[in-house]
């Protein structure tokens, strides 16, 4: 039985990586039949793990949140100076868009129609933007009703994957640029509060 639940384990994993190379390569809604082509299994075997083509990308899109959830992660999260939080904030937040961007596209193709993976995007964004809440909560505490409220959601947006997408695909912005034009987004955002 061990055997048997590990080759299980084994060929459901491969499935799973077969779809997300193929978000990878753009293809967003890949059929049953090239993902069985792809991870080298059969059709059959594909829909002894998955009821359907749906619970496949479902769960090929939530593995890749999953990961993405580990590679969040911020050294010294809200510590430190402002200059050393901005850093560190936006240079795991592109590469976090960067490792991600393909799960990302394939959640926002089949969010509208799958439940979970709406629900699982909402829960996503909240994370992200209590993130940046509390990376800056320092620069924030010192601003007060309206100006708060609207630094808080300019910082939250310019970094929320939709943001980081539109710099790199549609302005063609490289990795360095996309940098630059969030951390000074954020700056001018809390330029109130870093005056005092």
């Amino acid at each position: 039985m061990d055997g048997r639940h590990a080759r299980r384990d084994r060929n459901r994993e491969l499935v799973l990586r077969a779809a997300r190379d193929l978000f990878q390569a753009e293809n967003l809604v890949p059929s049953i039949d090239l993902i069985a082509e792809r991870c080298g299994l059969s059709i059959r075997s594909l829909y002894r793990y998955f009821a359907d083509a749906e619970s496949l990308i479902a769960a090929a899109i939530e593995q890749s949140m999953t990961e993405g959830f580990e590679r969040a992660r911020i050294p010294h999260f809200g510590t430190g100076s402002f200059e050393e939080r901005l850093d560190a904030f936006v240079d795991v937040r592109v590469r976090l868009y960067e490792s991600s961007a393909a799960g990302y596209r394939a959640t926002m193709h089949h969010a509208p129609n799958i439940a979970q993976l709406h629900d699982a995007l909402q829960r996503t964004r909240r994370f992200l933007r209590d993130q940046t809440r509390t990376q800056f909560d320092p620069e924030l505490e010192t601003l007060i009703g309206v100006e708060r409220r609207v630094a808080l959601i300019t910082c939250d947006c310019i970094s929320q994957f939709d943001s980081l997408e539109h710099l790199r695909r549609f302005h063609r912005c490289s990795v360095a640029d996309t940098k630059i034009v969030v951390g000074q987004t954020i700056t001018a955002a809390l330029r109130g509060a870093l005056a005092r």
